[in-house]
Parts: C-alpha cells; sequence; structure tokens
C-alpha cells in the first residue's frame, strides 16, 4: 500500500510513527513505561507548538506542485502532528474498531495507492459493524484536522 499523491504523506507517516510508539511499548515494556504519554506530552505539545508558531508551515494535506517540495513534506508535521491526530481518532472510536479499521484497510489497498478518504471509508465501515452509539462521521470528523494548521477546530 502507498499513497497516491505526495499531498497525503502525513497518511503513511503518522501511521507509522503511531505504529512505531505502539510496538516499542508492547516489545519492550520495561524500558518504555508509556509510549502513549510520550506520544501525548512530548510529541503532541512540541507539534502543536511547532505549528501554532511556524506561520510557514502548512496543513497536513497540502498540495505539492513541484517535485522539491516533496522534501519540505517530510517534517514534524507529517510524523508527529499526524501521529497524535491519528491516536485522537483511535481514542474516539476504541481500540478494537481502530484495528479492525487498519485490516480493512491494509486488504483492500494492499495493491494499490491509497488516500486519506479511503481511509476513513474503511475506519467508518468498522465503526459502523461494531458500534450501536451514536454516529460518528469519519471523513467529516477528520476534515478540519487535516486541512488547517495549527490547532484542529
Amino acid at each position: 500500500m502507498n499513497i497516491k499523491a505526495w499531498d497525503h504523506l502525513w497518511l503513511i507517516e503518522g501511521l507509522a510513527t503511531l505504529s512505531e510508539s505502539e510496538m516499542m511499548a508492547f516489545i519492550f515494556p520495561e524500558k518504555i513505561r508509556n509510549s502513549q504519554q510520550y506520544l501525548i506530552f512530548d510529541i503532541l505539545t512540541y507539534a502543536y507548538d511547532l505549528d501554532y508558531d511556524d506561520v510557514d508551515l502548512w496543513p497536513m494535506n497540502q498540495r505539492v506542485e513541484i517535485s522539491e517540495e516533496i522534501f519540505k513534506k517530510f517534517n514534524f508535521v507529517s510524523y508527529y502532528k499526524a501521529a497524535t491526530i491519528l491516536r485522537s481518532l483511535k481514542a474516539a472510536i476504541g481500540n478494537e474498531t481502530w484495528r479492525k479499521g487498519i485490516q480493512i484497510f491494509l486488504q483492500q489497498m494492499q495493491f494499490t495507492a491509497a488516500e486519506p478518504s479511503d481511509f476513513y471509508r474503511a475506519l467508518q465501515k468498522a465503526y459502523d459493524e461494531e458500534n450501536q452509539k451514536p454516529k460518528i462521521d469519519i471523513a467529516v470528523l477528520m476534515k478540519s484536522w487535516e486541512n488547517q494548521p495549527g490547532y484542529p477546530v
């Protein structure tokens, strides 16, 4: 699975960063007390402060017009802000729903390129199957988070 456009680099890198912190805590529980605490307090605070303070930073979704802009996408926002926002989404829908949504997403996109809407559809499918709670529209929830710089509102 890959991304359809560099515009959505945050999806791959944010998922990888979130997965990395969770796997490190699983593999080395004696060394990493709480990867989520690290992700929340250290990285989230820094990512939002960096994003808030630097007017040159763009939202997670930012159109790449020329090849030189690709390298600028490999930044703190693509890795860590994206990971913390995905972690918030995971907390909102629950671990089991998240896990099922990831499985659906990877199965559907295993031989093709994805974009955030593909990811949201997979999570929405898992959420709808797992929950009788009030309906959450994952794509709508995530749009403001991915399309504006600074703190999501």
